[in-house]
């Protein structure tokens, strides 16, 4: 592979990071999943599509709440409208119910952790 291929294999590694995880840092998740090097760095085309498979395909269990139902994916779009990311969102889920798993949280523990982000986003 030509340097101009895995200079664009690169930039679809960032694009494909981004799209999946808009605000989580990058250069974060490739350190969560074992990559401890900045992708300028790397020029082995293998490793690079390796990379961009787990980008396109992976969330990173450090990030994941769970399996989600149709109120769990309500709570993600709440997360994105307040400007949290997966990370921070199983924090206050762990904080509030001692759980990381969505779909293991009762009715009332769901409703009170949608309703601490709905209260953050009129802050």
């Amino acid at each position: 592979m030509n340097e101009a291929n895995i200079k664009r294999l690169r930039s679809a590694i960032v694009v494909a990071i981004k799209a999946n995880y808009p605000s989580v840092d990058y250069h974060d998740l490739l350190k969560d999943w074992g990559y401890d090097v900045r992708l300028s760095k790397i020029s082995d085309s293998n490793l690079l599509l390796e990379i961009k498979n787990v980008a396109d395909h992976i969330l990173p269990q450090s990030y994941s709440i769970g399996k989600l139902d149709s109120q769990g994916k309500y709570l993600v779009a709440l997360m994105y409208k307040a400007g949290w990311n997966y990370k921070r969102l199983r924090a206050l889920i762990i904080k509030t119910a001692g759980t990381t798993r969505w779909l293991n949280l009762s009715s009332s523990q769901q409703r009170q952790i949608i309703s601490i982000l709905k209260n953050y986003i009129k802050e």
